[in-house]
């Protein structure tokens, strides 16, 4: 809530206090005068006093409707497909802010809002998800295929009339493979003894270029570490080998424009209680990845090329 609309809503208040004590101290007045004049002398002061308070009703709702908080959407955290069309790459938090209120949830650490997808007939199970670059501008909205179905059709090595339908699920299941097989499909860990490398995959079609392309957000559990330099070295090492995989890879036939890995690791809290945890955001655009000598991974630093490092514990 603005300064502005605090005020409004404190002067809103007060007026509303004074009309009833002005309706209270005139009905009063009016009773205690009833007895010395005629019914008609008691009627008219009666008369304005309760029109005083009616007003003083009427203030309150119509303040609480004018000034009070609104919602774009009549409900908190709700975005609909012409306001997901509305917002753009570069927009602001604030501007975004405006035109859809304040998100369902957000997580500070990665710097991401989610709002629930609502249509004609109200809110859906299904969420919007806002990626936002380290200086608070959106860098990627992801509607799940849920207004634009992830249905792409491909004719790489194909004639045409083999050309085969592909949706972003079956993206995902390529990326996985293709993670799978080059990192392994589980990672060890010290209490838990074992858990599986990929946590979730999600194939999102590029609606900021528009070309065809795919964004890539990868959960992966990270390598356990030995100390916070060995795990920068360890996931250095694992992020590009991925990337170099995916992009040599025959099965995923659509470009990918950007790649988004959360890395998980087992950190510790507050209160030394250990659990599995976003240890790692690390963004990369294509045209930074076409730049790689991946022959040379070792001499390449991801801090140097990603568009966000950002690194979630110490």
């Amino acid at each position: 809530m603005s300064i502005v609309t605090a005020i409004i809503d404190v002067l809103i208040g007060v007026l509303s206090i004074i009309g009833v004590i002005v309706f209270g101290l005139l009905f009063i007045f009016n009773k205690n005068k009833s007895k010395s004049n005629t019914t008609n002398g008691f009627k008219k002061p009666l008369i304005v006093s309760a029109a005083l308070f009616v007003l003083s009703i009427i203030v309150i709702i119509g303040g609480a409707s004018l000034f009070g908080e609104k919602y774009p959407n009549d409900s908190p955290g709700t975005i609909t497909k012409e306001q997901f069309d509305y917002i753009q790459e570069d927009m602001s938090k604030e501007k975004i802010k405006e035109e859809l209120g304040s998100p369902k949830s957000s997580d500070d650490e990665i710097n991401e809002w989610d709002y629930t997808i609502i249509k004609d007939s109200g809110p859906t199970d299904r969420n919007v998800n806002l990626h936002f670059n380290p200086d608070d501008k959106l860098a990627l909205k992801m509607d799940g295929g849920y207004f634009y179905p992830d249905k792409e059709t491909s004719s790489k090595s194909k004639n045409v009339d083999e050309e085969t339908e592909k949706t972003n699920f079956d993206y995902e299941f390529s990326v996985e493979s293709v993670i799978e097989d080059t990192i392994g499909e589980t990672r060890n860990r010290v209490d838990d003894g074992v858990v599986d490398t990929v946590l979730e995959i999600k194939a999102n079609n590029n609606l900021g270029k528009k070309d065809g392309g795919l964004i890539l957000i990868m959960d992966l559990s990270g390598p356990l570490p030995l100390s916070s330099k060995t795990a920068d070295r360890e996931i250095n090492k694992d992020t590009l080998e991925i990337i170099k995989e995916i992009e040599d890879s025959t099965i995923i036939d659509r470009p990918i424009d950007e790649y988004v890995f959360f890395w998980h690791l087992p950190l510790s809290d507050s209160s030394g209680n250990e659990e599995e945890s976003k240890a790692y955001k690390i963004s990369i655009k294509n045209d930074a990845i076409e730049k790689i000598d991946f022959n040379h991974i070792s001499s390449v630093e991801l801090q140097d090329i990603s568009s966000e490092y950002r690194k979630m514990f110490q």
